[in-house]
């Protein structure tokens, strides 16, 4: 079953393994990096690196689920930003 979390700051997501869909991150005030850890906590594994400018959204997306073991943990920089992750 497709889960989805969204968030504007850093937050661990899903304990334990599962397999991740989608991040769409939308820059605010300033340009926003969103850095998806396969881990309960903000180090470890990096899955996926996004970046996106001022006001602009940026999609990172497969059709196969990307298998994460430990879990799924989003860690955020930037003034405001706005992160979706589709999971599963």
């Amino acid at each position: 079953m497709l889960s989805a979390k969204h968030t504007t700051a850093a937050v661990l997501v899903k304990t334990g393994p599962c397999g991740l869909y989608a991040v769409t991150l939308a820059g605010a005030a300033d340009a926003a990096t969103c850095t998806i850890y396969d881990n309960t906590a903000g180090s470890g594994t990096v899955v996926v690196k996004l970046r996106s400018g001022i006001g602009v959204t940026s999609v990172w997306q497969t059709a196969r689920p990307v298998a994460m073991g430990k879990g799924i943990y989003v860690a955020l920089t930037g003034t405001t930003p706005d992160v979706s992750v589709a999971y599963g």
